[in-house]
């Protein structure tokens, strides 16, 4: 299962309204989302992909908060990338953005920083921010490559822009904006959800 997957995503909403209601259907479904009902029909089975301005018109019918409708427009626009054969370092950029703005550890770690008697071993860490040590590890690596923290000659880190005081929606909004960034550099297609 991919975190990042807009049809698993639209699955599971199709799925809890079939829950309140037996008799919802594709149609119903297709209805809502402002599309055909054959459509609709097939992502959901896998079928076809979404295109990327589907995506976001989906989205927004679904009401979806726009930081999230951004980490599915930018994982869309990341595999089509791929299959159309593009640069991979710069795909693997814009992954780890998606990951920055998904993986709530990364905003554990920041709001740890600011707490008295804060040390940098990643097992204290990962018992304090109820994570493993490997989401501690590859969450410090994205941290300090998106500049969002710095690690001192003598060890300690730091929150260069007072992120551990942000709330999840303000530092999702921040890594959406780089994340928009990182996709131009790998000349996705970001227009379609800017």
């Amino acid at each position: 299962m991919d975190a990042f997957d807009f049809r698993e995503r639209l699955a599971r909403e199709f799925e809890q309204r079939r829950q309140k209601n037996r008799r919802y259907s594709v149609r119903a479904f297709a209805l809502l989302l402002g599309d055909d009902h054959s459509t609709v029909s097939q992502v959901l089975r896998g079928r076809r992909q979404p295109r990327l301005n589907t995506v976001l018109r989906w989205a927004r019918n679904l009401d979806m908060a726009e930081e999230e409708a951004a980490i599915y427009l930018a994982a869309e626009s990341a595999r089509s990338a791929a299959r159309a054969g593009a640069d991979q370092g710069r795909l693997n950029r814009v992954w780890d953005a998606i990951r920055l703005a998904a993986d709530p550890a990364h905003l554990k770690i920041l709001r740890l920083l600011r707490t008295p008697g804060f040390r940098t071993d990643s097992r204290w860490i990962a018992r304090h921010a109820e994570v493993s040590v490997d989401q501690v590890n590859m969450a410090f690596d994205r941290l300090l490559r998106f500049g969002l923290i710095e690690a001192g000659p003598s060890g300690q880190w730091k929150d260069i822009q007072d992120l551990g005081l942000a709330t999840e929606l303000e530092f999702q909004s921040l890594v959406v904006a780089r994340m928009r960034e990182r996709a131009r550099e790998a000349a996705l297609d970001a227009g379609a959800w800017e």
